[in-house]
């Protein structure tokens, strides 16, 4: 079946040890990251507060750029859509408003080092990546688990009664994630069980059964 051979490439792909261990990595970074410029955010600020104090209290010139307008204006130099929309607009509003009006870069800056974000995940299965042991067939399971569900509610959808057996589950990861030791359909069952109570959609709890259709002549329903 064509969709489901594509749901198992993308958990193939993506479910994979490597895979896995780099979105662990990159997660740690990204928070490393939002925390240290929150900080450089600060000490930047701190650093041209310094600086205006020593210029307010001597007679010294410095040729810089400190209206937002102008910082701006600067920064949008190739940016023809400012160029064409916002350019004149603001300007007319500098002209109207002296600097009072305005936030200093400094005050910008400020804002920046008290926001340290937090990074949110698109994917529960991602998440459960990250929070969890990183055991390759849990991890595998949930990525193709969400490959499915999000299959079923594509364009292209897959049939409603559409599943995998568990033992064709167990297959899957073995083959998937080139494993030694064959995993079997006891451990996918219990593992689909599991994650369907975490409320993983495409772990549905029960193999879906269609309904025996009638023969043309009344008698027994065909074998599959």
């Amino acid at each position: 079946m064509p969709h489901a051979a594509g749901a198992d490439f993308f958990a193939g792909a993506y479910g994979t040890k490597e895979r896995n261990n780099r979105l662990k990595a990159d997660y740690r970074r990204l928070t490393d990251l939002n925390e240290k410029i929150a900080v450089q955010a600060a000490a930047l600020s701190a650093l041209l507060t310094e600086q205006d104090q020593i210029l307010n209290r001597n007679a010294f010139s410095l040729e810089r750029t400190t209206h937002i307008v102008d910082l701006i204006e600067t920064a949008s130099e190739q940016n023809g859509h400012y160029r064409s929309y916002l350019r004149e607009p603001l300007n007319a509003l500098r002209s109207k408003y002296d600097g009072k009006y305005w936030p200093s870069l400094e005050q910008i800056l400020d804002v920046a080092a008290r926001e340290i974000p937090e990074a949110e995940f698109l994917h529960r299965s991602e998440e459960a990546i990250v929070d969890g042991r990183g055991e390759a067939v849990p991890d595998y399971m949930r990525e193709l688990f969400d490959c499915i569900e999000t299959a079923r509610t594509s364009p292209r959808k897959l049939p409603a009664n559409f599943t995998l057996t568990d033992a064709c589950l167990a297959t899957l990861a073995t083959v998937s994630l080139d494993l030694k030791d064959v995993v079997t359909a006891d451990r996918v069952k219990t593992l689909r069980h599991r994650l369907n109570k975490e409320g993983f959609p495409g772990a549905w709890a029960t193999p879906r059964r269609t309904s025996p259709q009638p023969s043309a002549a009344g008698g027994e329903g065909s074998k599959m």
